[in-house]
């Protein structure tokens, strides 16, 4: 029932309740996609701003997160807060619900990740996604599906990103048998990030060594961190994830998340800066005449705008401005420094602007 047609019906999506996101309207769209109403499997999507003042974000790397559960549910604590902290460093993010539960069989969740991907691949435009920078997160059981989708899947991940992952044959909460994965490594396998700590109990660290052991072997690029200390299920070890459990959060182990962005960008890069880096601000390019929402450039290009704006701020006579401060608008640049002018010297300026006409 989950089938790429079923995909492509659900592209009038229902949009997720959005009562608990006042406020966040203009920097993030936030959809829930129905996969499959029977098995309640769901893609959430968490969708950023892009372009406009945002330039060189005119497109944004991805990652997909499959939260652990042992394939019995999807767990809250490394669903959202994961998506969240993702989104907190420019990247989309979406959460897929797969399948769970007493009667799950294998390979249902990896159809439900490899749709997932396809969808987000698929929509790219729509959702402003770089289709070539789509990682895959996956915690414990999580772990297991996302390192199937990136040694099994037909659709795969740019990257993987696996926190103290089952990789090796085992038998899940539900009872279920689920397969090993170490076997299915080869050079296909996208770069990958591993973390775990040494005294997991319920996913011995056997998990992540045996797996970097067969990264190694294939030539696959991966970086992994196997820390000293700390319990499963860790999500982000933060205060925020730790459901009140003082275990669950962890100063050392926290640190995964930084080292994986840090990895990420190292491996595709980061969003374009310095020369490459260019505000589009559309004041420029559709107004009759000059006013404080023009770049900082246009006007001190303008004979009568620069005497306008030196005599109001003739701090900016005094040196030359950097690349960086002629791309803003002037609004922009008072809102940084608000104690530069008054209101009333500001929509005075502003006036006086508004008077010279552009050619």
């Amino acid at each position: 029932m989950c089938c790429t047609e079923l995909l492509s019906e659900k592209l009038e999506l229902e949009k997720a309740d959005q009562s608990n996101l006042k406020g966040f309207d203009d920097i993030m769209k936030l959809e829930k996609i129905i996969l499959d109403e029977q098995k309640n499997t769901s893609l959430t999507a968490y969708v950023l701003d892009c372009g406009g003042e945002l330039s060189n974000t005119d497109t944004r790397p991805a990652v997909l997160v499959l939260p652990g559960g042992g394939y019995i549910n999807c767990s809250d604590r490394e669903a959202e807060p994961v998506a969240m902290a993702f989104l907190n460093e420019g990247y989309h993010a979406f959460v897929l619900k797969y399948t769970t539960g007493k009667n799950v069989r294998w390979p249902e969740p990896l159809r439900d990740a490899e749709d997932a991907m396809r969808l987000i691949r698929s929509n790219s435009a729509r959702w402003h996604v770089d289709a070539g920078r789509v990682a895959v997160i996956g915690f414990s059981a999580g772990g297991h599906l996302a390192a199937a989708l990136g040694v099994l899947g037909a659709e795969h991940p740019n990257a993987m990103i696996l926190g103290y992952p089952c990789i090796l044959q085992t038998r899940m909460d539900n009872d279920k048998l689920f397969p090993g994965l170490d076997g299915s490594v080869s050079r296909d396998a996208p770069p990958t990030f591993v973390f775990a700590t040494c005294n997991d109990r319920q996913v011995p660290v056997e998990n992540t060594i045996r797996f970097i052991e067969k990264l190694d072997e294939h030539q696959v690029p991966f970086e992994c961190h196997i820390y000293g200390n700390g319990v499963h299920g860790l999500s982000l070890a933060k205060t925020h994830t730790c459901a009140g459990v003082t275990q669950l959060a962890d100063r050392r182990v926290a640190q995964w998340f930084p080292n994986c962005i840090e990895w990420l960008k190292e491996t595709w890069g980061d969003f374009k800066t310095g020369e490459q880096f260019q505000f589009h601000i559309m004041a420029d390019q559709d107004q009759e005449f000059y006013s404080v929402e023009n770049s900082v450039g246009l006007l001190l290009e303008n004979k009568s705008c620069h005497e306008v704006i030196l005599r109001y701020l003739p701090v900016l006579g005094e040196e030359s401005l950097p690349p960086e401060a002629l791309a803003i608008s002037l609004q922009m640049m008072l809102d940084y420094q608000p104690d530069i002018l008054t209101m009333k010297e500001r929509e005075d300026m502003n006036q006086e602007l508004m008077k010279i006409r552009r050619k």
